[in-house]
C-alpha cells in the first residue's frame, strides 16, 4: 500500500483529524488543492478547454475524428467486447473517413454492459489500479463502471471550466448536500461546516431537520447552493410554505444527478432569487455538458465525446454517447436513457459550436402506458400541484394500471385524495378509461442507492412500446 494510501486511511479513521484536513484543505491555493487532487492531467485538459472553448466547427469535428479513431483503435485491441463486435460487423477503425463510420456498429445498452461487464473493461492495465464506481439506477438498472485516475482528472477538469461560467471557485462560499455524509468514524451526519462549505446530508431531509437546515442555511448565508434538484427544491419548498426569509446574496443553484423539471428550476429561481445552473454528466464518464452563462440549456461539450441522437416519440429523442476520456472501460454508441426535445449544433446564444439541447427533459423510462400500449401525458409535470404533498412518485408495473405514491405533509387532508385524482383524470383526458390510477400512502419513498427518488419507477421494459 502506498504511503499517500496510509495517510489517508489514517485520517480518515478519526473524526478530529478529517475535521483538520478538511479545515487545511479549505485554506490551501486552488492550484495547490487541484494539484495535489489530480495532478498535472487537471491541468493540461483545463487549458485545453480554454483554448478549444471557441473554436470553430471544423476545427472540433477533426479534433473528434482523431480521438474518436484512438480510442476505437484502443478498444479493438485491448477491449474484449469490441474486438468480437467490430470483427462481427466488418468494421475496422483504422480504415474510418469520417466520424459517421461508427454508425455501422448498433447503439450499446447499458443492459449488455451489466450483463458483460468484464469484456467491457481494458485487459491492459491491472484491475486494482482502476476505481470503482456504481451509477444511481435512475434507468431502472444500477451498473458498476470503472475508469482510471486520468479519467477523474479530466471531469474535474471540465467541471471548473462549465462552472467558472457563473463565476464559482473553489474559494466560493457554498452550501451542498451530499447523500451519506462522514467525517472519519462518524457516519449519517445531519450537517458539517468546514471553511466555505457547508454540507447537508440527504438522509435527514425531513420534517424534524428541515427546520434546522433553514435556519443553518440562513445563517452561513452562501453564495452558491448545489446538490440534486429533488433535494434543493424539498428545503426551497419548505422554505416558501413556511413563509421563512431565504439568503439573499445567493448567486446561483447549481443542480446534477437527475433531471430538472420546469416547475422545480422556476421554485428555486424565485426562492433563492437566483439562476438555476445545471451540470449534465454521468458516472459512466460518457458524456459532460453545463448550462450557458446566459440560458438554461445544456451545451453538451464535443471536447468529451461524440454525441448522437436516436428518435424515441413524437419529437423526443434519446441521447446517445461515445466518451473519449475513460480508456479503461470505453462506452461505444451508449444509450444514456436521457431524452431532449431541442438537438441543435450550435448554442443559439453564445454561438459556441456545441451541441445544444435545451435542457434534458426526462429518461426514456419516464412514460407511463395505458392498457393499449399507449403513451401517457406527462404526469410528472401535476407534482407541483400537489401542495401538501411531502414526496411522492409514480409506479408501473403493469400497462393500463399505476399507482401514485404519497407521503402525506402535515396539512394533507381527506379532501386532497379526490383533487389529486381529479387533476390527473384532466390531464388523461379520454385516457383516463385505460389507464387507473390509485393513490398509495407511504411513511417513506424507496430511494436509488445514491439518495435519489425517482419521479417515475417504471418497470415495464420501455422500448418495447416505444418501438426503438
Amino acid at each position: 500500500m502506498a504511503i499517500s494510501e496510509i495517510i489517508r486511511k489514517f485520517i480518515g479513521s478519526s473524526y478530529v483529524l478529517h475535521r483538520a484536513a478538511l479545515e487545511v484543505n479549505e485554506r490551501l491555493p486552488h492550484s495547490l488543492r487541484y494539484r495535489i487532487a489530480y495532478g498535472a492531467v487537471f491541468f493540461e485538459w483545463a487549458a485545453f478547454l480554454r483554448e478549444s472553448d471557441t473554436w470553430q466547427k471544423d476545427k472540433l469535428r477533426e479534433f473528434q475524428f482523431e480521438q474518436l479513431k484512438k480510442l476505437l483503435a484502443h478498444s479493438m485491441k485491448n477491449v474484449p467486447f469490441y474486438g468480437r463486435l467490430f470483427s462481427d460487423y466488418g468494421f475496422n477503425p483504422l480504415k474510418m473517413q469520417a466520424p459517421e463510420d461508427i454508425t455501422v456498429l448498433p447503439y450499446l445498452s447499458k443492459k449488455t454492459v451489466g450483463k458483460r461487464l468484464d469484456e467491457f473493461i481494458d485487459r491492459s492495465v491491472p484491475r486494482e489500479s482502476l476505481v470503482k464506481d456504481r451509477t444511481s439506477g435512475s434507468t431502472g438498472m444500477a451498473l458498476t463502471v470503472y475508469k482510471d485516475k486520468k479519467a477523474l482528472a479530466i471531469y474535474q477538469a471540465f467541471l471548473s471550466d462549465s462552472l467558472n461560467r457563473i463565476g464559482y471557485t473553489l474559494k466560493s462560499k457554498e452550501v451542498r448536500f451530499l447523500y451519506n455524509l462522514q467525517v472519519g468514524n462518524r457516519r449519517h451526519l445531519p450537517f458539517v461546516k468546514h471553511g466555505n462549505r457547508l454540507t447537508f446530508s440527504n438522509q435527514h431531509l425531513s420534517e424534524e431537520w428541515l427546520p434546522r437546515y433553514a435556519e443553518v442555511l440562513k445563517r452561513f448565508d452562501p453564495e452558491f447552493i448545489t446538490g440534486s434538484p429533488y433535494s434543493v427544491a424539498l428545503l426551497a419548498s419548505f422554505i416558501r410554505n413556511r413563509g421563512l426569509i431565504p439568503p439573499r446574496r445567493i448567486k446561483a443553484v447549481i443542480v446534477f444527478g437527475e433531471t430538472l423539471y420546469d416547475w422545480q428550476e422556476t421554485l428555486l429561481s424565485e426562492v433563492f432569487g437566483a439562476r438555476v445552473f445545471s451540470v449534465y454528466s454521468m458516472r459512466e464518464s460518457a458524456i459532460f455538458g453545463g448550462s450557458c452563462e446566459y440560458d438554461i440549456g445544456i451545451h453538451i461539450y464535443p471536447q468529451h465525446g461524440l454525441t448522437e441522437s436516436a428518435a424515441l416519440i413524437g419529437d423526443c429523442r434519446e441521447v446517445i454517447v461515445t466518451g473519449f476520456t475513460n480508456y479503461a472501460m470505453p462506452l461505444l454508441r451508449y444509450r444514456t436513457g436521457d431524452m431532449v426535445r431541442r438537438f441543435e449544433e450550435s448554442c443559439p446564444r453564445c454561438g459556441r459550436h456545441h451541441h445544444f439541447v435545451g435542457n434534458i427533459d426526462g429518461r426514456v423510462n419516464a412514460f407511463l402506458f395505458d392498457s393499449d400500449g399507449r403513451v401517457a401525458p406527462q404526469l410528472y409535470q401535476l407534482i407541483r400541484f400537489f401542495p401538501n404533498v411531502r414526496q411522492c412518485q409514480f409506479y408501473q408495473d403493469e400497462p393500463g394500471k399505476a399507482q401514485l405514491r404519497v407521503v402525506r405533509a402535515e396539512k394533507y387532508s381527506e379532501r386532497d385524495t379526490p383533487d389529486i385524482l381529479s387533476r390527473i383524470r384532466a390531464t388523461l383526458g379520454p385516457m383516463k378509461d385505460t389507464l387507473d390510477i390509485k393513490i398509495v400512502f407511504f411513511d417513506e419513498i424507496p430511494k436509488t442507492s445514491s439518495g435519489k427518488i425517482k419521479v417515475i419507477d417504471q418497470k415495464l421494459d420501455v422500448r418495447t412500446f416505444l418501438s426503438v
